[in-house]
């Protein structure tokens, strides 16, 4: 009879200063999280959200990456890819749409 060896858990990825700044924020009385859409795009992407404390003076930025999908040469919306993710003070923030490229639809 062979030893039986108990099945490892799989490990969680370890969490990112921002993904733990985030979760810091969000405890705050005072937390909030602002969503910026494209209005002009379609399927309104989002630009970038905000998770962010006045009391705490400090903000996560997280700004998604797509890519564009086109149909018959013509844009119909995004594919979310990957974000990237800024902790900052506290302020306003202006960020583009940021587009890696493009895929066709269906295929």
């Amino acid at each position: 009879m062979k030893d039986i060896k108990p099945i490892e858990p799989i490990k969680e990825p370890e969490s990112t200063q921002e993904e733990l700044k985030e979760r810091e924020i969000e405890t705050e009385a005072n937390a909030e999280q602002l969503r910026v859409y494209d209005l002009t795009k379609p399927g309104m992407p989002i630009k970038y959200l905000i998770t962010r404390s006045k009391s705490m003076n400090e903000q996560v930025v997280t700004v998604p990456q797509y890519y564009e999908v086109v149909e018959d040469g013509k844009v119909i919306g995004y594919q979310r890819w990957g974000d990237t993710k800024t902790i900052t003070e506290y302020k306003e923030v202006a960020q583009e749409l940021v587009i890696l490229g493009q895929r066709e639809r269906n295929k």
